[in-house]
């Protein structure tokens, strides 16, 4: 038996089911239309079982897309097909267990492949209480500002970067943003370069413009930034606990993450996939 809760009135769902039950639902539709969808009571998956789940939303990574965002890649039997899906853990990615991450949307710059679904299933996370996730979700409709508000963000450019190579892949790119299977807008916001910070110059908004003009990115993405995660009905605060799984969309939301906490001998291990958009949806 399937139930479905919602997070917030718009956007956000948690699926309470076991995997036979869900892996037949459609899942795509689903998470068009409420963004992110948690999944509860899948208890412990097998890696093609997850893969199978990832085919639901859209077509995973290959082994090439993974290399280029230096995530680590692993191979899964598919039926004497190897495809792939990756790993995350303190003892791989330092990140992981170190300080806190600042809000950020993944590989928002690159073609094709930009704000694709992610999925992250939680394996083993030994502090529940520490490292907890928050989404924002940045779609106009969620947002609803004020007419002055949207004149503003119209008005509203960033520069963007290769998050992986400093100062490549640079596009310029309206502030708002339309999602290429729903044509739903939302904000083009990100973790950004502070120039009083200088582990920041690889951020993925490296230069911010208002009516052509450059500003300071904190003084315009870190205020609005600010503003909207102030708000409760924009933002969900998730505590993992083991066999968690999460299938967020890119394109509409951002996250971050309250430090670990971990022990030196505890890890906190993830598998993690990318998966593009289909654009058949509707």
């Amino acid at each position: 038996m399937v139930r479905i809760d919602k997070i917030n009135d718009r956007w956000g769902s948690i699926v309470h089911g076991s995997y036979d039950d869900i892996i037949n639902m459609n899942l795509s539709e689903l998470g068009y239309q409420r963004d992110m969808i948690v999944f509860r009571g899948l208890g412990k998956i097998t890696e093609l079982q997850y893969y199978k789940l990832l085919e639901k939303f859209g077509e995973p990574w290959d082994k090439q897309k993974y290399q280029y965002s230096t995530e680590n890649w692993i191979p899964v039997d598919y039926e004497g097909k190897e495809v792939f899906i990756s790993k995350f853990s303190n003892k791989t990615a330092t990140r992981l267990g170190g300080a806190p991450m600042p809000w950020h949307v993944d590989i928002p710059n690159h073609g094709e492949e930009s704000f694709p679904w992610r999925c992250l299933y939680m394996i083993n996370n030994p502090n529940p209480e520490a490292g907890l996730t928050t989404w924002m979700n940045l779609r106009l409709d969620n947002i609803q500002p004020a007419e002055e508000e949207l004149e503003y963000y119209q008005n509203i450019e960033v520069l963007n970067q290769s998050w992986y190579r400093y100062g490549e892949e640079l596009n310029k790119n309206s502030l708002i943003k339309k999602h290429p299977v729903t044509g739903v807008e939302s904000l083009r916001l990100n973790y950004f370069v502070d120039k009083k910070n200088p582990f920041t110059s690889l951020a993925w908004i490296k230069k911010t413009y208002v009516n052509g003009s450059e500003f300071d990115n904190m003084e315009v993405i870190g205020s609005i930034l600010k503003r909207l995660s102030q708000r409760e009905d924009l933002t969900y605060t998730h505590s993992w606990q083991n066999y968690d799984l999460i299938m967020y969309d890119n394109w509409n939301l951002i996250h971050r993450r309250t430090s670990c906490k971990l022990k030196s001998d505890e890890e906190r291990l993830f598998l993690r996939a990318n998966v593009k958009h289909i654009y058949t949806y509707r």
